[in-house]
């Protein structure tokens, strides 16, 4: 076997600390949800998508509907997924660099990395959001009106003390439904053991100054060991959301004890139900566009832009 270049090597290191992959159970299970949704192709990004399990194990009928779009910011992961799926439009890049025009895709799913790490973004600036954070803002603006964001990410994106990021995602879109998972529900596959949440968004057709949604907030509850933790209101009023038994101790990759979630014996049979709890229909098939959203005359430009030239649009 071939060893690492040094830049390949660097790139690794850059990734290692956020490089999060699903197992095969979680991802089919979540195209499932999508099947049931009314989901059936269309415009699909993949961020941060590693060697693109999403991609693989895309069904057929959705595959051969959809153009595919992933963006990875390892060299070698990336360089692998092209090598995979040579009909995808695959960059090497972080997901802060791409550019892509607003209301774009039709689904933007995937497993987001996660680091409680600031993204420099102007448009974000205001709200100094961290890396998990970043990719549900950003995804709710390239993913149209009726399209949805369906993405695994740390807990903290649904229970943590400050409803600023909640709020703002939920003047974006409505929340179709959200899981949690058991701690520790990638760790053989991808060595980790931090709780993580299914998060499935739904794109506003119009933005509500102040929402006054639910899962905006969080509450404290009282767990089997005696201690309270604080959780998403989401989650008590829908306690069937969560597969396993929230309950406070250690077994997170922080040493601190905290939120855990025990582990079912009948993790395959809790996917399957889960998938039967989200609702039919809840995808909303794009609409014919009325006018031109972008036009550039720069070729570097945007994806998905129009470029015109001696009165010619390309």
């Amino acid at each position: 076997m071939d060893s690492l270049g040094e830049q390949e090597w660097k790139s690794a290191q850059r990734s290692i600390t956020n490089a999060h992959y699903t197992d095969p159970p979680t991802v089919l299970a979540m195209w499932s949800m999508l099947e049931r949704m009314g989901f059936s192709g269309g415009r699909v990004l993949e961020p941060s998508m590693g060697i693109g399990n999403f991609f693989g194990m895309m069904p057929s009928a959705i595959e051969r509907r959809s153009q595919l779009t992933g963006i990875e910011l390892d060299e070698l992961t990336g360089g692998m997924a092209k090598l995979i799926y040579p009909a995808a439009n695959i960059s090497i890049k972080g997901y802060q660099d791409s550019k892509t025009p607003d209301d774009f895709y039709d689904l933007v799913v995937g497993n987001w990395p996660f680091e409680d790490t600031v993204i420099a973004d102007r448009r974000y600036q205001r709200l100094s959001p961290y890396l998990h954070d970043y990719f549900f803002l950003k995804a709710l603006d390239q993913v149209r009106p009726g399209g949805l964001v369906v993405g695994i990410t740390s807990k903290g994106t649904l229970d943590k003390l400050s409803p600023l990021i909640r709020r703002e995602m939920a003047k974006k879109a409505e929340l179709i439904d959200a899981f949690r998972l058991p701690t520790g529900a990638f760790e053989e596959y991808a060595g980790t053991k931090v709780v993580t949440d299914i998060i499935i968004l739904r794109k506003r057709e119009s933005f509500p100054a102040n929402p006054q949604d639910a899962w905006i907030e969080t509450v404290e509850v009282d767990t089997p060991s005696g201690e309270k933790v604080r959780i998403n209101k989401h989650y008590q009023m829908n306690p069937d959301r969560v597969i396993g038994t929230i309950d406070f101790g250690h077994g997170t990759t922080f040493r601190r004890p905290g939120l855990i979630v025990h582990r079912p014996d009948d993790m395959m049979a809790q996917l399957a139900r889960i998938v039967q709890l989200v609702p039919e229909g809840a995808y909303q098939e794009r609409q014919a566009a009325k006018h031109v959203r972008y036009i550039t005359n720069h070729t570097d430009d945007r994806q998905g832009s129009l470029i015109e030239k001696d009165g010619v649009f390309h």
